[in-house]
């Protein structure tokens, strides 16, 4: 489902795409595949000097977890951006559901 990236993407971020091919939509930045193709290649080419920018893309995206849980500033911002994809797509459910909630 197509969410809106105003305010929840930095301005030099590319506007993530998902798998099938849906542009800002909440797959492609909430899901392991928009981690792994969206969010890590573009904050790690932000920060290249951090020590998952070493390691596979893959590799980072699955390590994200435990660098974020021990307080990593980075991961914490690519989970922040996730976290936001989340709550956009849960609101817009609420509002077809029930919008009077």
């Amino acid at each position: 489902m197509h969410i809106p990236t105003r305010g929840l993407l930095k301005p030099d971020q590319p506007t993530p795409v998902c798998n099938c091919g849906f542009e800002g939509d909440a797959e492609s930045i909430a899901s392991l595949h928009g981690l792994e193709h969206n969010l890590v290649p573009y904050w790690l080419s932000r920060h290249p000097d951090h020590e998952l920018a070493a390691r596979s893309v893959a590799e980072a995206g699955v390590q994200m977890r435990s660098f974020a849980e021990s307080g990593d500033p980075l991961a914490r911002a690519i989970f922040d951006q996730q976290a936001g994809a989340i709550g956009r797509l849960l609101t817009i459910v609420t509002n077809v559901l029930d919008p009077d909630a």
